[in-house]
């Protein structure tokens, strides 16, 4: 293989925009858009209004994996990878987040 793809997200409402850490693009003054998750870039400072908004925003309660469920997980991405033909290198399926590596 020449090479590899290291996927990671986020559970749905376990890390929103605002929060502490937050890169990715968003208007601070209503007018002019930022957009600081460039390589090497710091993440921005808190915005509290934007997680607030956020979170009034939401569809759902945050999701926190289970055990259980984060066994059915790993079985999906097994049997994604499978039926794609794809080599999956390394899982880590936690109560927030997950990484994959194909």
């Amino acid at each position: 293989m020449d090479r590899y793809w290291f996927l990671t997200w986020r559970t749905y409402g376990t890390w929103l925009p605002g929060e502490n850490g937050f890169v990715g693009y968003y208007y601070p003054d209503g007018a002019r858009r930022v957009i600081d998750n460039l390589p090497g870039m710091p993440a921005t400072e808190q915005i509290p209004a934007l997680e607030r908004y956020a979170r009034t925003a939401m569809k759902a309660e945050p999701v926190q994996l289970t055990v259980q469920q984060a066994h059915v997980v790993l079985a999906q991405l097994q049997e994604s990878a499978a039926y794609r033909g794809w080599s999956l290198e390394a899982v880590a399926v936690m109560v927030n987040h997950i990484h994959i590596v194909y």
